[in-house]
């Protein structure tokens, strides 16, 4: 599976620096068609949820959130005891929903959709199938608040909670303004985070928390996973997201013009980077919810292309960030069984 997709990564990083490019569209839609096909029809058993999905499809698992439940008795009523239309439609649903939000709130599709590939793509489609299909309600809900169709956004936030109840944090979006920003309270944000972890961090424990969100294994195993991980709340990756927050509240007007959902991303981008320190005695509570704001990355990245001339140059910066993302999964989080 590795190999799959060091080759679709190969293509993709080409055609994203080449962008933008002369029906652009096609193209993204074309790759996005073999992220559905990468992702409905990988290898069984090649990635460390894959196990607990076909085993709660075919054991009729009750631990699960409804639409799990109910889709899998819609496929068993329809289709028999295949898991593989399962993975199916849940390919179809996660890469679906993202690949639409993407032309909805980007104009740098190949960029966005690489980005996408590198993170989200593998986390969630490849492993997490359930929080994919939430974080893709979640994304297709940031078009219509920014155009202020409310009722719209919050139809698709409904949806997301009833993939995934961790999405249920999302409700915050709602809270946020879509065109202004006070720009020393959300300078001041990262400093505070950081300031709650050193002084106060111990407050927050599992024990309180972790009922809260369902992991995408079964319960006795998330117990052991949270055990086992250790989260530095200073390490290189994480400061670097720090670093760019603080630079992207320095652009923010600049970006707003190019792109009305610069701001909303913006926010979105910086509570996910807190959410690391605030929970940082929690790793896995704490890095599912930072992935679900992660869509904010998908935006705002690419949005470095309208900083500088030549594009060459920011666009090398948003091929290496994803890059990095990408040897992250892959080699860190080893989401891949060897």
């Amino acid at each position: 599976m590795v190999t799959l997709l060091f080759i679709y990564l190969f293509f993709l990083l080409a055609f994203s620096l080449l962008s933008p490019l002369k029906n652009e569209k096609i193209y993204f839609g074309i790759f996005c068609f073999f992220l559905f096909l990468f992702a409905a029809y990988r290898p069984p058993f090649e990635d460390r949820d894959y196990s607990s999905y076909y085993y709660a499809f075919r054991d009729g698992s009750s631990s699960l959130e409804s639409s799990f439940i109910i889709i899998s008795k819609i496929i068993k009523l329809f289709f028999g005891n295949n898991p593989l239309i399962l993975f199916l439609v849940y390919a179809m649903l996660g890469v679906g929903l993202k690949a639409y939000s993407i032309q909805k709130t980007s104009n740098l599709l190949m960029l966005s959709l690489y980005l996408y590939f590198c993170y989200l793509f593998s986390l969630q489609e490849l492993t997490g199938i359930r929080t994919g299909v939430a974080t893709g309600f979640i994304f297709l809900a940031i078009h219509p608040y920014c155009s202020g169709k409310i009722s719209k956004a919050f139809i698709c936030y409904l949806c997301a909670c009833f993939f995934h109840i961790s999405a249920a944090v999302l409700i915050i979006l709602f809270f946020l303004k879509r065109d202004k920003l006070n720009k020393y309270f959300w300078g001041a944000l990262i400093p505070m985070a950081y300031i709650l972890h050193i002084g106060a961090g111990n407050l927050l424990n599992l024990d309180i928390l972790q009922p809260l969100v369902m992991s995408d294994r079964l319960e006795s195993k998330m117990s052991s996973y949270t055990q086992e991980s250790i989260l530095n709340v200073y390490n290189a990756w994480q400061l670097l997201r720090v670093f760019f927050a603080f630079y992207f509240l320095t652009v923010i007007d600049s970006l707003q013009n190019k792109n009305q959902h610069a701001i909303i991303a913006f926010k979105l981008y910086v509570i996910s980077v807190c959410i690391v320190p605030i929970l940082g005695n929690m790793p896995t509570f704490a890095g599912r919810l930072s992935d679900i704001f992660m869509v904010s990355d998908i935006i705002m990245i690419p949005m470095l292309v309208y900083l500088y001339t030549p594009r060459f140059v920011p666009k090398m910066i948003v091929l290496v960030y994803g890059g990095l993302y990408f040897y992250m999964n892959v080699f860190y989080n080893k989401i891949f069984f060897e």
